[in-house]
């Protein structure tokens, strides 16, 4: 159980310190409710297809695409099968 305690703790720091350091958005145009709380990043990463949307603007990387379809493409990349897609989950893993 320690061990699996601090493996979690790991993760859920690695995980913190990524958010702080990098802000991801996804399909969010920029509208004053969402960028008031983003505090200073020190990269902001936008996926929208608006790209002059505020978001986008502020965007340190921005990527003109369909959120949705671009996370998924990266879940690809990654090894971890998008959601949706049949058959291709490996036994025992979520």
């Amino acid at each position: 159980r320690d061990e699996i305690e601090a493996f979690l703790l790991k993760a859920a720091e690695a995980t913190c310190n990524f958010y702080l350091e990098h802000t991801p958005t996804c399909g969010i145009s920029g509208a004053v409710q969402h960028t008031s709380g983003l505090g200073t990043p020190a990269h902001t990463i936008s996926v929208n297809t608006d790209a002059h949307c505020p978001m986008m603007q502020m965007a340190d990387l921005a990527v003109v695409a369909d959120a949705n379809e671009t996370l998924d493409h990266l879940e690809r990349l990654l090894g971890r099968p998008a959601e949706g897609d049949a058959g291709t989950m490996q036994e025992g893993v979520a």
